[in-house]
């Protein structure tokens, strides 16, 4: 795509004509350096990143003669920042606080410290082009050639200094700069210079350490590891950025929290939300195990901040919104949301908007163009079985799809119970109430909803258990087995189980959904996802439930082979199709390009599937 670029000399002002980068004015020059617009000297170094700039310089070389998911793949296998410098590159989480100010952001927009364009490919789905800055050449090469993003050709990249911007004044309706990891000490200086390219009706975003984060305490506490030349030490409160933004001619419109950090987002809500608090705290204490030390430092340092009203300034990342003093932008954020506690999902966020009786609506939004199909898949899948006049039906979520600026979100009501996790014990009784309650409403589902017995043959069991793109492919087959086809949800967890008196009120999240698939998808999903609760991991789990000869082991098989018995399954069956639990999932996420294929929880899953094709099966398992 060819832009008229908006481009001025950074010294003064003037506007390039042509594609010339000289100043008529000034005599300033510039060049075009691998077609990017660059206003200064390549550096060897970046105080910012992961990688070292020969590192650096092969990822670019790589993914300009291939693909960006060859090229990471290649050059950060076995890197020690592999997982960080993929989150940097595709983790689309870090930037859901569009959905909470997607009011705030329109139009032509600046994207400082855009690095490899993550951000800026987000915030080109939903404005009309992003002028991506960054000081380092190679990334802006990444992400110059990307082109795993709908967005890409709205995104310019653009080599300048971010105190030296070659831009025209009033030249963007949004400017967005992350100044996380640098020097806060001229943050006041930098914000004042912004207003210049800033129109009178625009909006200012600022993604902002606090001075937790500055002091190291998020990776003190295992929340995150920090790059090297991390920044200064100065302190920084929302009511210290509120007084930067007061001096340099703007008004705050809000400040959300970005927990745990900017750089791992994981929930996002507004400073002062008390809700939100509240919904955090549930949060930390329902994620993360009673060893986790993070659990405890997380809730001890809450604790600790409300007692002391303390905790609005403690958190370590800031997202804060402003507009110039004389604009005519009113207060509120993007949909309609009073007091919004968000959490970043693996396809969508989603949206808890609080009342005075609690939540009043869960919205769930996808993260980038791509995942829409996974909202319009659930909404499908949902909408078609709720079509049944069956018992089941009733525990079902219902909901409602409408359009936003995003795409398809789907709307739902807010559900009662309270997820079957939360009924694990370290008990074996309490293990089997769970399993059994889950085995329950699967077995009455699928018996409602199933289709017809099919034979599957050798050849096509072989299809059914391997994924090529992956190189996972099915040891040999010899035997046919029987199955049928019957809708599936694809995440059967624990925590997707609400129940309420042991009967199931819900089953929620339905993104992974198929109208279609094999029905061990969620049978052998279940009773894996409680093992990791009950033995600390999936795979100490699968051996102590299908390899071993223990109480638990045992509870299990009577459950699963009752579970058979009762929807038409041979046990062999359910064993030789355990590696579809994890196929399933890995195929969706593939397909919607989803930050799971670009995690270390491919390799893992990878290896779960390979691990699942060990479960012994006999003779008798037939029956």
């Amino acid at each position: 795509m060819t832009h008229n670029l908006s481009l001025a000399c950074p010294n003064c002002s003037c506007g390039f004509t042509t594609n010339s980068l000289d100043c008529p004015q000034c005599g300033f020059e510039a060049t075009w350096r691998k077609e990017i617009p660059s206003f200064l000297i390549p550096t060897d170094t970046d105080p910012r990143s992961w990688l070292d700039q020969r590192e650096l310089e092969q990822l670019a070389e790589r993914v300009e003669n291939g693909s960006i998911r060859d090229a990471t793949r290649i050059t950060l296998a076995n890197h020690d920042y592999q997982t960080e410098e993929m989150q940097e590159i595709f983790d689309i989480n870090q930037d859901s606080w569009r959905i909470l100010t997607s009011q705030n952001i329109s139009g032509r927009c600046l994207d400082l410290s855009a690095g490899y364009g993550r951000r800026s490919m987000a915030l080109a789905e939903i404005v009309d082009e992003v002028y991506a800055v960054d000081v380092n050449l190679s990334k802006l090469r990444v992400l110059s050639a990307r082109e795993d993003h709908d967005s890409c050709q709205n995104v310019i990249p653009i080599h300048a200094e971010l105190d030296q911007l070659p831009f025209p004044p009033g030249n963007f309706d949004t400017i967005v700069a992350d100044f996380t990891c640098s020097n806060g000490r001229n943050l006041r200086e930098r914000v004042s210079r912004l207003r210049r390219y800033l129109s009178d009706d625009g909006s200012l975003i600022l993604i902002l350490d606090g001075w937790t984060r500055r002091l190291g305490i998020p990776r003190l506490v295992g929340l995150e590891r920090q790059p090297p030349n991390y920044g200064d030490f100065s302190p920084a409160t929302p009511s210290g950025y509120r007084s930067v933004l007061r001096s340099a001619g703007f008004e705050t419109m809000a400040i959300y929290v970005l927990f745990p950090t900017a750089h791992s987002v994981e929930y996002v809500f507004e400073v002062g939300n008390e809700h939100g608090v509240r919904a955090l705290r549930q949060q930390i204490k329902s994620s993360l195990t009673d060893g986790d030390r993070r659990r405890n430092a997380l809730q001890t340092a809450m604790w600790f901040g409300e007692q002391t009203g303390a905790l609005d300034y403690c958190y370590p990342s800031y997202c804060v919104v402003g507009c110039p003093k004389e604009s005519s932008q009113s207060d509120s954020n993007s949909v309609g949301f009073k007091n919004p506690f968000l959490i970043s999902g693996r396809t969508r966020s989603v949206v808890f908007d609080f009342g005075s009786n609690g939540i009043n609506r869960v919205s769930k939004i996808p993260n980038r163009t791509e995942h829409i199909s996974m909202t319009e898949r659930e909404n499908h899948v949902l909408s078609e079985l709720r079509t049944k006049n069956k018992p089941i039906v009733d525990t079902l979520p219902s909901g409602q799809s409408a359009r936003s600026k995003f795409g398809t979100v789907r709307h739902e009501t807010p559900i009662d119970g309270q997820p079957l996790k939360n009924q694990i014990g370290g008990d074996i009784e309490s293990f089997r109430q769970t399993l059994q309650t889950g085995y329950d409403w699967l077995a009455e589902f699928q018996q409602t909803f199933r289709g017809e017995t099919v034979m599957r043959s050798p050849k096509e069991i072989n299809s059914d258990l391997s994924f090529s793109p992956l190189d996972l492919y099915s040891p040999e087959i010899t035997n046919s087995v029987q199955l049928f086809r019957t809708p599936v949800h694809g995440d059967y967890l624990a925590g997707n189980v609400y129940v309420r008196d042991k009967t199931v009120t819900n089953v929620i999240d339905w993104e992974y959904g198929a109208l279609s698939g094999w029905p061990i998808i969620d049978a052998g999903l279940f009773p894996l996802n409680l093992a990791k609760y009950v033995f600390g991991g999936v795979e100490d789990g699968f051996r102590a439930l299908f390899c071993t000869d223990t109480e638990y082991a045992k509870v299990t098989e009577e459950i699963i082979r009752n579970y058979c018995d009762s929807v038409g399954l041979t046990y062999r069956a359910f064993l030789q199709y355990l590696p579809s639990v994890y196929l399933h999932r890995m195929k969706i996420d593939w397909r919607h390009n989803t930050m799971n294929t670009h995690s270390k929880k491919l390799k893992k899953r990878i290896s779960r599937v390979e691990l699942l094709r060990t479960v012994p099966i006999d003779s008798t398992d037939s029956k």
